[in-house]
């Protein structure tokens, strides 16, 4: 049966093929084209240059979809948007439609799950009554009381850079004083999370403050974590109520530490706190670095990158605490005898640091003699000056001490002892001890100015306040010497030095530095002073000065003329970041802009610059941009200085592997200057609630189990 079916289907197919005369050839054109035969391929190319059509939003949408909205070309649903904890993250009316807006989109959404979820919640809301609405209400409160005490714990491990790890152990500790606590997000997972949105919500802060701001300055170092991955730490500064606010904006791991990778993270960094291309490009107006090439290069450094980015002037300034450290260093060098110094502390200061040993040796000696515990610090600290001059205070204080140790271990016959002989020629030279006593007077007078320079709300025109007060005294010290080294000379006679006045007396060898080199150096601190900070004599930095209330005359006559081509000249400098409408009335306005000054120069200068920024008169807005603009540049850049050394704080070699989405979190809670007792943790409990695509959900803790009052009591024997 199954053979004679197959040969009946074979002779069926033979009966319906064409005969061979009759099949078309391959070259001939066909004149009827097949029904199911595709497009020409002229028929082709015409549809592929057709552009497709786009379908736009049309507005009688709104009329069937009331919660449908189009907003810069972007459809999206307002409902839905409006309760992210509810709706469906992945949903393409949530996200917003670019492309094409179809109907159909609109109608499948309609019907959807967690958009109805959302209707219903906003229906409720709404009406604000009724049991619906008021155990959704209970709810909510319930849920974020249960929250407020995790949310303090999270703030108080990352304000005190503790390991994630410690957050579980303090929850229980709470329960155990007594305070209920939730059952979930109790592990470092939990602290985690709820740092992460105490620092998001702070960055939204930073970012609306920066998006409301006219300009901007922007500041940035480079350093290597404890993990050895190249950072590059980024600050902004702008105006905020009419003072200065320096703000942490991230850290970044830089990729290549040359300056198109530094200017990459740079701008990585400013994106993370949403500024746009074009905020960037419309807002810098100025930078602050330190002396670094990959910065300061004259052709391919990160400034000169940046100005041909933004297309419009840059002010570049050189953190002014590093040049004030150059300028001590150029003078060093041009004296001659005076760096026996710091060729005679650094070395004592490293030779009791890598030694406990010695160190107890020492305070034992300390001890014997009824002085301190000896403690040296290092004289190239972060703190420049200010930590010059704590190491050479400290030799000084333990003079008795090191010299009475020295001397004892000279006597083995050990490195060690071949060590102490070689630093005690130094110890005991009067040169040393002569020049060691005159830099601590000169120290005295450049670190009150680097500790100055390193103020947040430091002006331009207090940096050469400050220069001109240090010149005044480096020059007095010249005529009559400081009071370290007048208290030298009374204790040291003939070669007989007693540090303490105590009947402690070390023999000096040789005499002390002349007083002609002595001069010469407070010279060539002068000298150098003005020779490093002599771009503050170059428009417009020279042209703030007109801005400083202090600086007012009183008298009409030479009010009248004063400012004028400073005003014009940094009208010219700025034309590029100013309207047309603002060079016009810049200089019209600058008179009334003089008088306010004038008379209100009995308050402090920053209180008056504070006051017109605030205060915003129409008669002088256009003129007081200049005053914004001095304002928002910052001529150090010791705040990012200060960063390294709290992000030495946070990763240590303990947690060298936590990535730098974790640090820059941790960073940013720290620098907020909130305590604990004032933290206020609902914003943040808000922010976390919505960040997530599903609805959060937190268990009360569990209730003590009733006492069953029918058993037995216990009684004692």
């Amino acid at each position: 049966m199954l053979k004679r079916a197959l040969r009946k289907s074979q002779s069926v197919s033979r009966t319906m093929a064409p005969p061979s005369h009759e099949k078309v050839s391959a070259k001939r054109p066909c004149s009827v084209i097949s029904p199911m035969a595709g497009p020409s391929k002229k028929a082709k190319s015409d549809i592929a240059l057709t552009p497709k059509r786009k379908r736009t939003f049309i507005e009688t949408w709104k009329t069937q979809f009331p919660w449908v909205r189009c907003v810069d070309d972007i459809m999206f649903c307002e409902v839905c948007r409006e309760y992210p904890s509810i709706a469906d993250h992945s949903s393409k009316l949530y996200e917003g439609v670019t492309g094409s807006k179809r109907i159909e989109s609109l109608q499948s959404h309609e019907s959807s799950k967690y958009h109805l979820l959302c209707i219903q919640r906003k229906e409720v809301t709404e009406k604000g009554t009724g049991p619906m609405f008021v155990a959704l209400k209970k709810q909510a409160e319930n849920m974020d009381d249960q929250l407020k005490p995790m949310f303090n714990t999270a703030f108080y491990v990352a304000k005190q850079k503790l390991p994630f790890r410690s957050f579980e152990g303090l929850i229980e500790l709470q329960e155990k004083n007594g305070i209920k606590m939730p059952t979930q997000y109790r592990n470092d997972k939990g602290c985690k999370a709820f740092v992460q949105a105490i620092a998001e919500v702070e960055k939204d802060r930073v970012s609306e403050d920066l998006k409301a701001s006219r300009f901007f300055a922007l500041m940035g170092d480079g350093s290597t974590d404890i993990s050895v991955t190249e950072q590059e730490n980024v600050y902004v500064r702008y105006v905020k109520d009419g003072l200065p606010a320096t703000e942490f904006i991230d850290i970044m791991a830089v990729k290549s530490a040359d300056a198109n990778g530094v200017l990459a993270a740079l701008l990585e960094a400013l994106h993370h706190v949403d500024l746009t291309d074009g905020d960037i490009k419309k807002k810098i107006i100025g930078c602050t670095f330190d002396g670094a090439s990959v910065n300061q290069g004259a052709k391919g450094g990160v400034i000169v990158k940046l100005r041909e980015l933004l297309g419009h002037v840059l002010i570049s300034i050189w953190c002014a605490p590093h040049k004030l450290e150059l300028s001590l260093l150029d003078a060093t060098k041009a004296t001659d005898f005076i760096d026996i110094v710091e060729k005679g502390v650094d070395p004592i200061y490293r030779f009791y640091y890598g030694s406990g040993k010695r160190r107890r040796e020492v305070n034992a000696i300390s001890a014997v003699i009824d002085e301190d515990p000896v403690y040296f610090s290092a004289p190239c600290g972060t703190r420049w000056m200010a930590s010059r001059l704590r190491a050479y205070k400290a030799v000084i204080k333990n003079y008795n001490s090191v010299i009475l140790h020295m001397e004892e271990a000279s006597n083995r016959k050990t490195d060690e002892g071949a060590k102490c002989v070689g630093y005690l020629k130094v110890l005991k030279s009067a040169k040393f001890v002569d020049g060691l006593h005159f830099m601590v007077d000169v120290l005295e007078v450049l670190a009150n100015v680097s500790l100055a320079f390193q103020s947040n709300d430091l002006f331009i025109y207090d940096v050469d306040v400050k220069l001109c007060e240090a010149r005044i005294k480096l020059e007095g010290l010249k005529h009559n010497r400081g009071d370290v080294y007048t208290a030298y000379m009374a204790t040291c006679k003939d070669g007989k030095f007693d540090s303490k006045s105590n009947g402690h007396i070390t023999s000096l060898k040789g005499t002390g530095i002349p007083e002609t080199v002595k001069n010469s150096f407070l010279e060539n601190c002068v000298k150098f002073l003005e020779k490093r900070f002599s771009f503050l004599k170059d428009t417009p930095f020279s042209d703030f000065h007109v801005l400083d209330p202090r600086n007012v005359p009183r008298s009409d006559a030479q009010l009248a003329t004063y400012g004028d081509v400073q005003v014009m000249n940094m009208v010219t400098h700025f034309e590029s970041v100013l309207s047309e409408e603002e060079v016009t009335n810049i200089p019209r306005q600058w008179p009334a802009l003089k008088a306010r000054l004038k008379y209100r120069q009995r308050q402090p200068a920053k209180e008056v610059i504070s006051d017109l920024l605030t205060e915003n008169h129409p008669d002088v807005k256009d003129v007081l941009v200049l005053v914004y603009m001095m304002v928002t540049l910052s001529p150090s850049s010791a705040a990012v200085e200060r960063g390294f050394s709290l992000m030495n704080l946070i990763k240590t070699s303990r947690k060298s592997q936590m990535t730098n989405e974790t640090l820059g979190s941790l960073m940013r809670v720290s620098h907020i200057t909130t305590t604990v007792a004032e933290f206020d943790p609902e914003p943040a409990i808000q922010k976390w609630k919505t960040s997530a695509k599903t609805k959060r959900y937190v268990k009360a803790a569990p209730k003590p189990a009733a006492v069953n009052s029918n058993l037995p009591v216990p009684v004692a024997p």
